[in-house]
């Protein structure tokens, strides 16, 4: 007989740890939750594994408590701990600290709930793959790679990121030792040579962690960075200001949003102001804003604005901007703003052709290695994973108008292949991006993880 239980969260990343720990703190009578998670640290998932000091937190301190009704709670953590003294002080909140520090915050957190288990929470945790999730009338069947079949009445997708796919290009060569798609992976910055430059596709977030964690191996040689726009992100100011008052809310009209938001920016730019604050005042409402928009603005959006957008909106620490513009400055990273053309492989390393937007030319470069930074995939026709794969085979999930994640409501419930919502199927996190846009950072993801809790054990 399958092990059964009342809430199967499926992924123990960030997002599957939140959930848990709201859950936790919400429960009220008996409850048994499996959480099922391999490959990545539990806890930590992909983002808060690194174990490098330079990767920093891209968001302030005072904004990555794991709870919406304890935002001092990561705060008053680090401040309980000796072995960060140095980050003990008054402006502690606005603080932009390492990576691995939330990875330990997290680690922490799943371990005090495993430990002190109430008497109304039965948990386990399943180190396997999940394979396929199959659901009858009342419950759904969780297949497993190793161990045998369990049951749930509900169950909660937090799947997280998915890995990026291969580029056109790279298709013949995707399995060379010289490139990696997955910048993820550990050995894309390991058994560096330093005499051959490293080729990074893709000049976002992901790029600066890359060349972070090149640089600090000691890489000395050339880091060519090729990306469409062929800009890095933007840095945050040293100090946060105030945060215009909530009439910077526009109509949901995808010219007049943007009309007035660069308004706003060249108002701020022109009084000396820094235009950080604008995209503050509005990201409480990019979730509505977005959902009301019609798809074929989100398209036009897609293909005209994101990029400014990302640029604006997903951050540098300041000093990493520094650090990475100083790189550029004396010409360790060149930056191009184009798109790859092909690539060759032979015994001394990889042919990289581009073309070049600035000299609007066709370029060549030599390289070492080449890392894929362009990001995850949100396509889940195009992803390798059997749970996925699978699911979108039998019609249980779908992806969404723009192929950024899950076809769901914006409440996170599942909607089929049918355009049906999926009983007690849901998902937090980035397999909402296309449904909410703003769902990838922790100030999103521990509000829906707060929603998500009440409606699971509803």
């Amino acid at each position: 007989m399958k092990k059964r239980y009342d809430i199967i969260i499926i992924g123990g990343g960030a997002s599957g740890l939140l959930l848990l720990a709201n859950i936790c703190n919400k429960v009220t009578r008996p409850t048994s939750i499996a959480m099922i998670n391999t490959g990545h640290p539990i806890a930590r998932g992909i983002a808060y594994s690194t174990s490098n000091e330079n990767h920093l937190l891209n968001v302030r301190v005072s904004r990555m408590s794991a709870f919406t009704d304890d935002t001092n709670h990561f705060t008053n953590w680090i401040l309980s701990k000796q072995q960060y003294s140095e980050y003990h002080s008054d402006s502690l909140g606005e603080c932009f600290v390492p990576r691995k520090m939330y990875g330990h915050y997290l680690d922490e957190l799943y371990h005090s709930i495993i430990s002190d288990q109430s008497k109304n929470i039965d948990f386990n945790f399943i180190d396997d793959v999940v394979i396929d999730l199959k659901k009858s009338e009342n419950t759904f069947t969780v297949l497993l790679k190793k161990s045998e079949a369990i049951e749930g009445v509900k169950a909660v997708l937090c799947t997280g990121n998915q890995p990026p796919i291969t580029l056109p290009g790279l298709s013949s060569l995707k399995n060379s030792d010289r490139i990696f798609i997955n910048p993820w992976d550990e050995k894309a910055v390991e058994n560096i040579n330093q005499d051959e430059p490293v080729f990074i596709i893709g000049a976002g977030l992901t790029m600066v962690d890359t060349a972070i964690s090149l640089i600090d191996q000691g890489f000395k040689n050339k880091i060519i960075v090729l990306s469409k726009h062929g800009a890095i992100p933007m840095p945050h100011p040293n100090e946060r200001v105030a945060v215009p008052h909530s009439d910077i809310v526009p109509p949901s009209d995808l010219h007049k949003i943007f009309s007035n938001l660069k308004a706003r920016i060249r108002s701020a730019i022109d009084n000396t102001e820094w235009h950080e604050p604008v995209l503050e005042a509005v990201r409480p409402y990019t979730q509505k804003i977005w959902q009301e928009l019609s798809i074929e603005e989100k398209n036009r959006f897609m293909r005209h604005i994101n990029h400014r957008w990302s640029k604006l909106r997903h951050r540098l620490p300041h000093q990493v901007y520094d650090f990475i513009q100083a790189l550029i400055d004396k010409n360790q990273i060149e930056l191009y703003a184009g798109k790859l053309i092909s690539v060759e492989e032979n015994q001394d390393g990889l042919t990289v052709e581009f073309f070049n937007k600035e000299s609007n030319s066709i370029i060549k470069k030599e390289a070492q290695r080449i890392i894929n930074c362009i990001g995850p995939e949100g396509d889940f026709s195009k992803v390798e994973n059997p749970l996925i794969n699978n699911m979108l085979a039998s019609g249980m999930i779908a992806n969404d108008a723009l192929s950024l994640g899950f076809n769901a409501t914006g409440d996170g419930k599942i909607i089929n292949k049918q355009g049906e919502i999926v009983e007690n199927l849901f998902t937090i996190g980035s397999g909402l991006r296309g449904i909410l846009w703003e769902s990838t950072a922790i100030p999103e993801i521990r509000v829906q993880a707060n929603q998500m809790a009440a409606k699971v054990l509803a």
